[in-house]
């Protein structure tokens, strides 16, 4: 039986998509007092598909991290597996001391990386005490917008509302109906914590998201939406892009904005007031901008 070992640091996906990809019989989550609610909603989320166990240690002190990894995998539950380190969240504190334990075990390590829209795993094993020239793996789609809104809200902390009723709301039901393509997965108005978070589409292509905040007219012209969107990113993983979807060309500043942020403008200047369907040329440009984000 394969248990594995993973550090729990601000971000959650880190921690999901290695354990997701390689289906360990159980994960033993190391935590701190810090991002016990990071672990809380993994646990949530991964409990129903594989044994979930929690480590609480010191975030810094790396003897002390050291020796409650010791503690905790020598315990007559957890000693029988064979073990396997992700070395990609957590502190660098829980990085060094989970590194020592593996190559005092010669345990294989993973760590993950993410980059041009793309997640691998590389896998480490060692051979005559030293690690050997890591094998590499892509890692397919395995998470779910679901997944991703339990992991940045927790469960129950959020709902899928549809379409707000209002000029906005046509102009949401118009995106969504553009985006509703076998590539995407998508969601539409989505309020999460007491409605401190609103969202008006949420978009997925494989393992990676999109949010995407709309204003009909000038209120596109207006700072409003992009404080909503900086407010939700705030709450969601760096994993995610955000897009300011308007009907009118963006003022000076918000374009400044744009260059010196991650949100993205896409301007839908021939949608119609009222239409729950955007033109031919506003659905490419919508579809473009977006793949161009998601896809790479």
């Amino acid at each position: 039986m394969t248990l594995m070992i993973a550090l729990v640091g601000g971000q959650s996906l880190p921690n999901l998509l290695p354990a997701r990809h390689s289906h360990p019989d159980a994960v033993l989550f190391v935590y701190s007092k810090f991002t016990k609610p990071v672990y809380e909603k993994l646990t949530g989320v991964l409990q129903q598909e594989t044994k979930v166990y929690g480590l609480e240690t010191d975030a810094y002190n790396i003897l002390m991290i050291e020796q409650a990894l010791h503690q905790e995998l020598n315990t007559a539950i957890l000693a029988p597996h064979t073990l396997e380190f992700n070395l990609t969240g957590g502190t660098k504190a829980m990085s060094l001391a989970a590194y020592r334990f593996a190559a005092q075990r010669q345990a294989p390590i993973i760590y993950l990386e993410s980059e041009n829209k793309r997640s691998y795993v590389y896998r480490y094993i060692w051979e005559d005490q030293r690690l050997c020239a890591p094998e590499n793996a892509l890692i397919k789609e395995c998470v779910t917008l679901k997944d991703f809104f339990d992991l940045c809200f927790g469960s129950g902390n959020w709902k899928e509302k549809g379409p707000q009723n209002s000029k906005e709301g046509r102009l949401e039901a118009a995106i969504t109906q553009a985006l509703s393509l076998p590539d995407y997965e998508v969601m539409t108005g989505v309020g999460a914590l007491n409605n401190q978070i609103d969202i008006d589409v949420a978009v997925r292509y494989k393992n990676q998201f999109g949010i995407l905040e709309a204003k009909f007219g000038e209120k596109g012209r207006s700072m409003e939406g992009i404080k909503q969107l900086n407010n939700a990113f705030r709450q969601l993983s760096t994993y995610t892009q955000t897009f300011y979807i308007i009907t009118v060309e963006p003022s000076k500043s918000q374009k400044e904005i744009a260059e010196a942020s991650r949100v993205r403008f896409v301007e839908l200047k021939e949608y119609e007031h009222g239409s729950d369907m955007l033109s031919v040329t506003d659905t490419e440009k919508l579809i473009s901008a977006v793949a161009k984000e998601l896809k790479g």
